[in-house]
């Protein structure tokens, strides 16, 4: 077994089900942090809008013979 990262994604609050499995911490926050900014409007007017998307990395224990995990 092998600890990993699992990247999280929700969308309007529901998660999405396909999981991707990262082996370092720093990759899976990168890749959270490029999901959840993409397409958020600047802040102009006195207006934010809220991205639809939520993101997280927790840590899994996986058996890498089985689970592909990305670098």
């Amino acid at each position: 077994m092998k600890l990993v990262f699992v990247l999280v994604v929700l969308l309007n609050g529901k998660p999405i089900q396909e999981e991707s499995h990262w082996e370092d911490l720093d990759r899976c926050l990168l890749f959270a942090m490029k999901l959840r900014t993409q397409h958020v409007a600047d802040q102009r007017h006195g207006e934010f809008h809220k991205s639809p998307v939520e993101t997280y990395c927790l840590p899994k224990r996986v058996d890498p013979t089985t689970v592909e995990v990305y670098t």
